[in-house]
């Protein structure tokens, strides 16, 4: 009977001692209020800090067509949106040192793991944002760059044409033509290249499309006089002749083309004049005439 009693105080003793392990294990897992708000200010503070960075100057590039003329305002801007992407590098390195020390803490409470979704999705935001904005200023300051040497191109291709053209008078000067059309050749792949960065920058921005056709006249004026640069070489005189002679030909086939192209429309024209008379006299001869009556 002792032994029985033994065994029930036993038992009766193990079972609150379990209980209070419980009830202490709740009690360490839960937050303390006074911690939570603590946090809580920390992470909206964050909140605000990414805000403000989303509101900055450099987010606003692209919003006025002023943006897209002067090299000296995009290199101004391109300036500010690399000073914001600094800042936002390291608000995002404080950031995920303050989640990774207080991830215990935060992993207790609902509240603050809701704050936590809000931030990270406001992170990933601006940071997407100053991005787009890097990638259209450097856009911007390509096209513009590509404007401005293409432009500078004129003048020296004429006086490469010019060169070229007098060293093909010459058979013996052959070696010196090849100089000048390997001279050409590396100065238009520059010129390609500087060209497709402004066509991939005018498919990302549309503010600059009517700007591009422009661009790209030159770019096939340009490529038309290379050609033919790259085409010239010794001929004699005679087959200089040849060539001139048959490109009168050729251009005075075509104007015969032309006029009688033209002949035909006057003809057609002047039919219809006549026959638009011819209709508008016999209705005022019909207009004019008595018929008798019964």
């Amino acid at each position: 009977m002792v032994r029985l009693k033994l065994v029930v105080v036993f038992i009766i003793s193990l079972f609150f001692n379990i209980q209070s392990d419980t009830v202490s294990a709740q009690d360490e897992s839960m937050i303390d209020p006074f911690r939570e708000q603590q946090l809580s200010g920390r992470m909206i503070q964050f909140i605000d800090d990414f805000n403000r960075l989303y509101t900055s100057d450099g987010m606003r590039f692209g919003r006025a067509m002023s943006d897209f003329e002067s090299a000296t305002h995009v290199q101004v801007v391109g300036q500010k949106i690399r000073m914001l992407n600094n800042s936002f590098q390291s608000l995002d390195f404080r950031w995920n040192a303050f989640v990774q020390s207080e991830q215990v803490e935060i992993a207790e409470s609902e509240e603050l793991m809701d704050l936590m979704t809000k931030v990270q999705q406001l992170k990933q935001a601006v940071g997407d944002s100053i991005a787009a904005q890097q990638n259209k200023c450097d856009a911007v300051a390509d096209f513009i760059e590509a404007e401005r040497y293409l432009a500078s191109q004129d003048t020296i291709y004429k006086e490469l044409y010019k060169k070229a053209r007098n060293l093909s008078l010459v058979k013996q000067l052959a070696p010196q033509l090849e100089k000048v059309k390997n001279e050409e050749k590396s100065a238009f792949e520059k010129i390609e290249t500087s060209y497709g960065k402004s066509r991939e920058a005018a498919q990302l921005i549309p503010q600059l499309n009517t700007r591009a056709d422009c661009l790209e006249e030159r770019y096939l004026a340009l490529k038309s006089i290379s050609g033919k640069i790259q085409a010239m070489e010794y001929k004699p005189l005679i087959e200089r002749a040849k060539d001139y002679l048959m490109g009168l030909a050729c251009v005075s086939v075509i104007l015969i083309f032309f006029n009688m192209i033209v002949t035909k429309i006057k003809a057609a024209k002047k039919a219809r004049e006549m026959l638009k008379k011819q209709k508008e006299l016999l209705s005022r001869n019909n207009n004019n005439s008595e018929y008798p009556t019964i």
